[in-house]
């Protein structure tokens, strides 16, 4: 049991999940790497010597995205005594680093385990927590209605049409309010239904050219007043993956900067001459979805994606809604996302030498109890 006096640490992996969680529990919450003091430099390994944290209690959200190095260096910083808490779900996307940690815990068989059976994220009964559930229990036969919808599609193009018309529609019909509605795709680039060339749709549809309105280009994207924009990297306070608004693009000392606004009162400006970790935001990939949530999510699913038709990506996709679910695509591509759980093996095995150290500190304790 903890005291009164005893430390207590909320955590998570992303900019984005940190934030969640102190929206959820109205306690103050940092990112794994800034608790750890990860800077992301080159080499830091070499010469960034952690200290101990002083927490007494730890918890730890969405750890499904931690990846070896992180594991390493936040495990080495937890002082003998702490509690430590990890939460996540082993049937999301793993991390975009080396490893499967969470995953590896939970089946090492070592590490007590507490199943939740209770979704706090959707309402209870919802087709989403019941299309979720199907999609890893291997059943194609999926239920629709208002809240889980289907749109048939057979090409890229005619799936980024349809997307544009439920995208617009939305938007109209909430008061041009786009932070309700987030598009995700299993593609990033080379592809009509890729976020690249959604955003680029999108921003035309909602966002166009004014006259008298000023936009600005760096390097490949191009931004308006009030588009929607995502950080690509940790920087300062802004986290890989926040979203923000664009509030002003100006002349300032003969060299044209805009400003974002990421919310809780972090507004950044960006001048012409450096290079802006910033891309559009209306659509995004999966992979950059995880420990996000909105209220209605519309996803592309082609056979045309085979290369990510995968289970864990479209229950990952699924799960960030909290409201509606959109699939624009084909049956069968999403019967075959389903069938196939075959996701990349990653050889490190970690569970095997969790078990292994599991059994010789027993013998141990045994020797020590004769």
């Amino acid at each position: 049991m903890l005291d009164g006096d005893a430390m207590i640490m909320l955590c998570a992996p992303t900019g984005r999940a940190r934030r969640r969680m102190y929206e959820k529990t109205g306690f103050p919450a940092m990112t794994m790497q800034k608790a750890v003091g990860m800077t992301g430099a080159e080499g830091e390994e070499g010469w960034n010597y952690p200290e101990k944290l002083p927490d007494d209690l730890i918890i730890a959200d969405e750890f499904g995205m931690c990846d070896m190095y992180l594991a390493y260096r936040f495990f080495y910083c937890i002082k003998q005594g702490t509690t430590l808490v990890m939460i996540g779900d082993k049937d999301q996307l793993g991390s975009v680093g080396p490893g499967n940690v969470f995953k590896e815990m939970i089946e090492s068989g070592v590490i007590p385990v507490t199943v939740l059976d209770a979704c706090f994220r959707q309402d209870e009964g919802s087709t989403i927590v019941e299309n979720a559930r199907r999609i890893n229990q291997n059943q194609a036969r999926l239920i629709y209605d208002e809240t889980f919808q289907f749109y048939a599609a057979s090409k890229p193009e005619d799936a980024a049409e349809i997307i544009q018309k439920i995208y617009v529609k939305y938007w109209r019909e909430h008061g041009k309010r786009t932070e309700d509605i987030q598009v995700l795709s299993p593609f990033r680039k080379n592809t009509a239904a890729g976020s690249n060339a959604l955003n680029e749709r999108l921003q035309e549809a909602v966002n166009p050219k004014r006259r008298g309105r000023p936009e600005i280009r760096n390097g490949n994207n191009l931004f308006r007043i009030g588009d929607i924009v995502m950080q690509t990297e940790n920087k300062d306070e802004i986290s890989n993956g926040d979203l923000g608004e664009v509030l002003d693009i100006y002349r300032k000392d003969k060299k044209m900067a805009m400003r974002v606004d990421f919310g809780d009162d972090r507004v950044v400006e960006f001048t012409d001459d450096d290079y802006w970790p910033l891309i559009l935001g209306y659509a995004m990939s999966v992979h950059k979805s995880q420990g996000n949530e909105c209220p209605v999510v519309v996803i592309p699913v082609l056979e045309c994606f085979w290369r990510m038709l995968q289970r864990n990506i479209l229950y990952t996709g699924i799960t960030r809604a909290t409201k509606q679910v959109i699939l624009v695509g084909s049956k069968q591509a999403i019967a075959k996302a389903i069938r196939n759980n075959n996701m990349a093996k990653r050889n490190t095995n970690f569970s095997l030498r969790l078990k292994q150290v599991y059994r010789s500190m027993q013998e141990l304790y045994k020797k020590s109890a004769w």
